[in-house]
């Protein structure tokens, strides 16, 4: 797990329209391996930094040319609250949503049930993935003939 550094410097983002800056405290780290795009979160996930977050990882899916992701939250230390969740998800611009891009995301066994509210919720809005608890298990699934959508 990912140790908090109290001496850790925050980086800031500027928000849209002008809007106050916020601070973002997590990385987004992506390599290829074969042609699946491994996205690994660390740092802190929180309601405040969610959409700066949320636009750096579809910038990397997006610029990468895959069509299979595995997004590994498990080093990432929090998670959004469920309302945070809810209108993360409704607010996503449909016009930057990857599209067709079969999607599994690997979250830490203890946020099981976070990961389940997610996947419903997104699955309401018209955005499919899968969560799972295994890497193994998220790879095999992103290997096996199952289509993206409503996976």
């Amino acid at each position: 797990m990912l140790e908090s550094d109290p001496t850790r410097r925050l980086t800031w983002v500027k928000r849209p329209r002008g809007e106050r800056e916020i601070p973002t405290d997590f990385e987004l780290r992506s390599e290829r391996r074969g042609d699946v795009l491994i996205v690994t979160f660390v740092g802190a996930s929180n309601d405040a930094n969610s959409q700066a977050m949320t636009r750096r990882y579809f910038e990397l899916v997006l610029g990468a040319g895959c069509s299979k992701v595995l997004a590994d939250l498990r080093a990432l230390q929090g998670r959004l609250t469920g309302a945070g969740t809810f209108f993360l998800v409704r607010n996503l611009p449909v016009e930057r949503v990857p599209t067709g891009i079969k999607t599994a995301i690997v979250e830490a066994p203890e946020n099981r049930a976070y990961a389940a509210f997610l996947e419903t919720t997104a699955a309401n809005a018209g955005v499919y993935f899968r969560c799972f608890v295994d890497y193994g298990e998220a790879l095999a699934w992103l290997d096996s003939p199952v289509p993206a959508s409503r996976a």
